[in-house]
């Protein structure tokens, strides 16, 4: 979603229908391999740019039929559940975010800790575009670990400057 998002973007001749057809392809890919598999989808705040940017520049056109990621990335045909932005989902002791939604700046050194201390329980999360792991056992004898899993986007974006961990 570089294209609509509220920051700069290179012309490097990438657009806006060339991610969609990008994402759709990954994940018909992604189904494929897992035909028997349950899939999900989960908003995070790059996706929330096309619905910004709509409501920003032509609000008449935001409820109009297939501007919306899960029409977009057909995840209906694909049997993809799709789970909004701001919702945390839960599965079996392991909670999954993105991130964003869990109220932590970007700047946080150590960001598996500070989301294992902040939530108390299993989480996987996004959004920092770091991979770690934190792990601690309480009096209860039980093990919260908090898993930060990195990015699935170009590994070298402007923002991050030459070193991108």
């Amino acid at each position: 979603m570089e294209n609509v998002s509220r920051f700069e973007s290179a012309p490097n001749g990438r657009y806006l229908k060339d991610e969609i057809d990008v994402g759709r392809s990954f994940l018909k890919s992604l189904r494929k391999m897992f035909p028997n598999i349950p899939i999900y989808w989960k908003d995070g705040n790059h996706e929330k740019r096309l619905e910004s940017y709509i409501i920003s520049r032509c609000e008449e056109l935001a409820n109009l039929y297939g501007m919306d990621m899960p029409t977009l990335m057909q995840l209906q045909d694909l049997d993809i559940t799709y789970i909004p932005e701001q919702k945390v989902a839960k599965f079996g002791h392991l909670w999954i975010a993105h991130g964003h939604e869990l109220g932590l700046r970007s700047g946080t050194v150590n960001i598996a800790r500070q989301v294992r201390m902040r939530v108390g329980v299993n989480i996987m999360f996004g959004h920092w575009h770091k991979n770690q792991t934190d792990s601690s056992r309480n009096l209860a004898d039980e093990v919260h670990t908090a898993w930060a899993v990195g990015s699935l986007c170009y590994l070298k974006p402007r923002y991050t400057g030459v070193l991108n961990q």
